[in-house]
């Protein structure tokens, strides 16, 4: 065999190898279709049967973000980093843990490449969102969950979807809020409308019951607030995930519009005791207000 040919079909070899390397994207969307439906341990003894591939170890870091075991999530990110260094599934997954720590400038930079470089990718967006809602820019997690909303539920994993419509509610509700009359018009009803969307397609998920039951505490009188029902649905968030700490700082928020400080003081210790640096508890507990106060 020539020189000439050897080249050639070393050539050849390399670009199918690089063919194939872009064709080995981790299938998140079915990986986050299952994320509370896969235990830790499940996920690790998947691990036990070689081989240790990047779709095993995306799987293990899903199910220790949704039992809020953050650090080990970060590290089984930073795995499969080694394994394949292009993941942007796995850069996502870093720069979301970041978000949970409060990273947010650190995170922000790194889930804003991921989405110009990946615009269907919609975990991203969702991270980005809740960091955007968190410094007072709704108008930037309406837009950036709008276009969760715009891939499509068939193209996306229900939980994106979902999530997507609570934060675009949530955020529609903060801004008619601060707004004056017209911007409650036009964006008030947005709120009920997306929360109807969301639990329509998982009428059990935490973001479902967390978003009704901060429609009936946040809404004005008029406007539907229920104080009963917010108390049902803000329990049932964290009676499915224990360690939701929005969903504590809100019924601190619920116990102290209903005059009730022994109760405000257990969750609001509770929330902080999850997170210290909760954003919600410490709106609540400052009397800043920035996210609502209704007592």
């Amino acid at each position: 065999m020539t020189a000439f040919f050897r080249i050639i079909i070393f050539t050849v070899t390399l670009l199918c190898f690089g063919i194939s390397v872009q064709a080995q994207d981790i299938d998140w969307v079915s990986i986050h279709e299952r994320e509370n439906k896969v235990s830790i341990a499940e996920a690790l003894n998947a691990l036990k049967i070689p081989p240790k591939t990047p779709e095993k170890l995306y799987q293990l870091a899903l199910s220790c973000f949704s039992k809020h075991r953050d650090a080990k999530a970060r590290n089984t990110f930073q795995e499969i980093l080694t394994i394949r260094p292009d993941s942007y599934e796995a850069r996502w997954g870093i720069a979301e843990y970041e978000r949970r720590v409060h990273e947010y400038g650190k995170a922000s930079a790194v889930l804003t490449q991921i989405i110009e470089e990946h615009p269907g990718f919609a975990p991203a967006y969702i991270s980005l969102s809740y960091i955007k809602y968190m410094e007072f820019d709704f108008e930037a997690a309406v837009n950036l969950t709008a276009k969760v909303i715009n891939l499509g539920r068939s193209n996306i994993d229900s939980y994106s979807y979902v999530r997507a419509q609570c934060i675009y509610a949530g955020a529609k509700g903060m801004i008619a809020y601060t707004g004056g009359p017209v911007s409650k018009a036009i964006n008030g009803p947005a709120v009920l409308r997306h929360l109807r969307i969301a639990r329509n397609v998982k009428p059990d998920c935490v973001a479902v019951y967390f978003g009704y039951g901060c429609y009936y505490l946040l809404s004005p009188e008029a406007g539907g607030r229920n104080l009963r029902k917010a108390e049902k649905l803000l329990k049932k968030s964290v009676e499915l995930d224990p360690l939701f700490a929005d969903g504590y700082a809100r019924l601190a928020q619920l116990y102290r519009a209903k005059k009730d400080p022994k109760m405000y003081d257990f969750y609001l210790k509770k929330a902080l005791q999850i997170d210290p640096k909760n954003i919600l508890a410490l709106d609540v507990k400052s009397d800043t207000c920035k996210f609502i106060c209704n007592w």
